[in-house]
């Protein structure tokens, strides 16, 4: 929020006269009363954080401009170009107007873990547990260290060194010896007995704190007390240990079972469920960007944590390993939107550090299933991408343990083969470009927590998947680094030994399912070692990248589109079609569904309704659960759904025109196939509806004005539309906030249109409307110079 509050102390800097509406054209900016001032100086923030992004590493001018306007620069960029700073918000302004470099929010970066929430019994309840950590009760177990030398050749395929094919090249002696991962998260438990390196010491050698928390008594990069996600992450990536558990204890015989193996036998009581990462003799470097909490980071955090890996590394290289750390490997299972895709600075220093040697592996997001979902640093053009699959045993253990039946897993997980999980970002970029990369198991996965030496617990989102693929990265370094292969050849070899999964398409999973042992016979197969990786094309179109799947015809027919789904459980079917900015309502109807075998009653198609966005998931119908007869009706700033519907969840935003996509699914817990008619239609309007007034002008980034506009008896409606919106490359973000009085001259600020939606609209209804003032902001614009119109609706 306080991103659109900076906007308003801006607005109140200025004490004033107020201007009378001008009708139409360019708006004439109004000036600020005291009693404006009064009430946006309460509704501003306190001071803003920012990213002024350079031409060049000269700052001076940038820093100059920034001590002017009152603020502090936080940061300064080595590698990308630009510094970080605070500014207080009555110094934006002058800010914006010094030309020091493209001004632009310090945006919030998120774990790509699915987000902690209760979890129930019920059939609307199993996506819940899918996006909550579920630890392991360890009570009746000994959690022991364990060498995964002697564990080559044991079957167990609950694990993901067996599904993802790591034992063969462990059975050559590459264990990922030699190899540095450094994992920029919430940091690494170091005392966690995953870790250990047999002789009473860590292979978490060390860390470094970059987070909200320096300063303060969470301050560490190795505390018990930090969030687990960065500790999970790492003993998937690097982990060594193994569960002592009875030989009838309800996880034995169920991965047994479910893996069709016999465990290792510890004692005549007891068998071994080993832990172990991809590369379990791999080191690990806990770079901590996130606050024990587990809270968002800031993107110059996260760049921060980017920088300090390469800084690491040419102080290794140029001190002869005297100094620093000799950093192979980047796991970043985090993310976050931007409008340009490949070009922003995150994504800039990704490749930056990929030059420098450093393979990066980074999580495609938990924005799925829409295609064009893939967040930043996903989107950096070297990132190798990863995608989240489900395992059939490793999925199946869990429902089992989960509900406490033996039998729950060959009921909630019947394919035999893995499944792209509904949630993991699809491609491709906004500007075209192939992604994921690869996949790897991210669902349920079981490894370290924080609390405890101890801790185990499952989890889920492809923050599991993205330390998979670090690890293969290592073990491919441990061979590759003294033959001087580079990161583009370890990313050439994942992609040439995954396996495409059954029922899914590259912009679903990338190359497919990794397999570790297929690609170290790439890498080895490869003639031409110590290629570097091509650079992002200089040029781009400016239209948006087509999403995936069938186009609808005729949607704006009188009766619409009809067309019938027949889908095995987790198999999904994406649409899309073009919505018209004269279209008033788009109307879903779903008929004839044959829920098929339903043992368990939980059977039902899930379906997901995204239009005119892209690279985020910001949805009118999302997750939702269809096992009959239903309906979904979309209108501006009004989304209903009825009938057979269960888990319901849906927003209210404008009809935003582009493509619209529609996903469904047969929900991947079903138990059969199942079947179902589903007619689209969409209404158009009478385009003889003629704005009140309308207002139009070109923005760059910062650009912004502040004017009054007229009403009607019971109130106004405002939209702001602009040209560089969803359905061009890079996506442009303008913001409309409405200040308005009312007749006893009580002041309201309205935000609803200062969102990513594009067009902007906000509603007033009130037949107590007595002023009315906007402020339209170019709030990012990527240097391009947008057109923007606004029209009033009296009503």
């Amino acid at each position: 929020m306080r991103r659109y509050l900076v906007l308003l102390a801006v607005m109140a800097l200025t004490v004033g006269v107020l201007a009378a509406p001008a009708g139409a054209g360019k708006p004439e900016p109004a000036a600020i009363s005291a009693d404006f001032a009064d009430l946006l100086a309460t509704a501003s923030g306190g001071p803003i954080d920012i990213l002024i992004g350079t031409e060049s590493h000269d700052y001076s001018d940038a820093i100059a401009a920034v001590e002017t306007a009152g603020g502090t620069v936080t940061r300064q960029f080595k590698y990308a170009r630009g510094i970080a700073a605070t500014v207080p918000a009555a110094g934006l302004i002058d800010l914006f107007g010094a030309g020091v470099g493209k001004i632009g929010l310090d945006q919030k970066r998120t774990l790509a873990a699915a987000p902690e929430q209760l979890a129930g019994v019920d059939p609307a309840a199993l996506d819940a547990a899918l996006m909550s950590p579920t630890e392991l009760d360890a009570s009746g177990y000994e959690i022991i260290a364990a060498d995964a030398a002697a564990l080559v050749g044991e079957i167990d395929t609950y694990w993901g060194y067996i599904s993802q094919n790591a034992w063969p090249v462990w059975d050559e002696g590459n264990f990922g010896q030699d190899s540095l991962i450094a994992v920029i998260d919430t940091g690494v438990y170091a005392d966690h007995v995953m870790f250990s390196d047999g002789m009473g010491g860590s292979r978490a050698i060390d860390g470094v704190d970059l987070s909200a928390d320096v300063g303060t008594p969470f301050e560490g990069w190795s505390r018990v007390d930090n969030h687990y996600h960065g500790t999970h992450v790492a003993g998937i990536a690097a982990g060594a240990a193994a569960i002592v558990a009875p030989n009838d204890d309800p996880l034995v015989e169920s991965i047994e079972y479910h893996a069709g193996i016999s465990l290792p036998v510890y004692d005549s009581d007891n068998k071994i469920i080993p832990l172990i990462g991809m590369a379990p003799e791999a080191l690990l470097y806990g770079i901590k960007v996130f606050a024990h909490d587990g809270g968002g980071a800031s993107e110059s955090t996260i760049i921060a944590g980017i920088e300090h890996a390469i800084e690491q590394k040419e102080l290794y290289d140029s001190t002869g390993g005297a100094e620093g750390y000799d950093i192979d490997v980047i796991n970043m299972s985090l993310g976050g939107w931007n409008g340009f895709d490949g070009r922003d600075l995150e994504d800039q220093v990704v490749n930056y550090a990929t030059a420098a040697g450093i393979t990066v592996v980074s999580a495609a997001s938990n924005d799925g299933p829409y295609s064009g979902s893939i967040q930043s640093p996903g989107t950096a053009n070297s990132s190798i991408t990863a995608g989240a699959i489900a395992e059939p045993v490793t999925t199946r253990v869990f429902w089992d343990i989960y509900y406490g039946l033996s039998w729950a897993g060959d009921y909630l997980f019947t394919s035999d083969d893995p499944q792209v999980i509904y949630f993991s970002s699809r491609g491709p970029t906004a500007d075209g470009r192939d992604k994921p990369t690869a996949s790897a198991i991210g669902v349920f996965v079981l490894s370290a927590m924080t609390g405890s030496p101890g801790a185990l617990g499952w989890a889920s989102g492809t923050s599991m998947a993205t330390p998979n693929i670090a690890g293969l990265a290592a073990l491919l370094n441990t061979y590759g680094e003294p033959m001087g292969a580079s990161p583009y050849d370890y990313k050439q070899a994942i992609v040439a030994g995954a396996h495409p999964v059954p029922g899914f398409d590259e912009l679903d999973q990338g190359a497919g399912l990794i397999d570790a042992a297929a690609s170290m016979s790439a890498l080895e197969a490869d003639g031409n070692l110590g290629e570097a990786h091509p650079d992002l094309r200089n040029g781009y179109s400016a239209r948006i990248a087509q999403p995936k799947g069938e186009p609808l015809q005729n949607v704006n027919a009188k009766h619409g589109t009809t067309f019938t789904v027949s889908l095995a459980p987790g198999m999904q079917q994406h649409y899309y079609f073009q919505l018209q900015p004269n279209a008033e309502r788009v109307t879903i109807d779903v008929t004839d569904v044959d829920l098929g075998i339903d043992p368990i009653l939980f059977n039902s198609f899930e379906l997901y309704v995204q239009g005119g966005m892209s690279g985020v998931n910001n949805a009118y119908v999302d997750t939702t659960n269809v096992y009959g007869n239903a309906s979904f009706v979309i209108e501006d700033l009004s989304t209903t759904a009825t009938g057979d519907i269960f888990g319901v969840n849906t927003q209210d935003m404008p009809l935003m025109p582009g493509y619209w996509k529609l996903v469904i699914e047969n929900d991947w817990t079903s138990f059969d196939t199942i079947t179902g008619t589903f007619t689209v239609n969409v209404e158009t309007g009478d385009n003889s509806v003629k704005p009140d007034e309308s207002y139009s002008d070109k923005f760059v980034t910062g650009d912004e004005t502040f004017f009054p506009v007229g009403f009607g008896p019971g109130g106004v409606e405002l939209e702001l539309s602009w040209k560089d919106n969803y359905q061009r490359y890079p996506t442009a973000d303008m913001d409309l906030i409405v200040v308005w009085f009312d007749t006893n001259g009580a002041g309201h600020v309205e935000f609803g249109g200062a969102t990513i939606n594009s067009p902007e609209k906000v509603l007033i209804d009130s037949t107590d409307v007595a002023e009315v003032y906007v402020l339209v902001s170019g709030y990012d614009t990527y240097g391009k110079t947008v057109p923007w119109t606004l029209d009033v609706f009296y009503r």
